[in-house]
């Protein structure tokens, strides 16, 4: 249930800047594979919040925190694509009931 709140504050509060419409799927997904790259490559999580333009972002930047860190490239390219799939599913799932 949170994580699918994440997602719909995440969709419908953090527009494009020429842009009224939610984000789509698609971009949520991208987002949330940068901000964990980041995460993985050990940047502090201070500076991302910092630059976060929204309280969904912000969210989003926690939980991938909230995820480990790992040492090796393979795992971190896992955990990328582990944390985009999973952002990607509970988004796919918020629009499609």
């Amino acid at each position: 249930m949170k994580k699918m709140l994440l997602i719909g504050v995440v969709l419908f509060m953090w527009t494009g800047l020429a842009c009224a419409e939610p984000i789509s799927c698609e971009q949520v997904e991208k987002l949330a594979g940068t901000i964990m790259k980041a995460r993985q490559n050990g940047t502090p999580m201070s500076r991302l919040i910092k630059k976060a333009d929204s309280e969904g972002i912000k969210q989003l930047i926690v939980m991938a925190y909230e995820q480990p860190r790992f040492a090796s490239e393979k795992y971190q390219k896992r955990a990328i694509e582990k944390f985009k799939n999973k952002v990607y599913l509970e988004c796919y799932k918020s629009r499609n009931k």
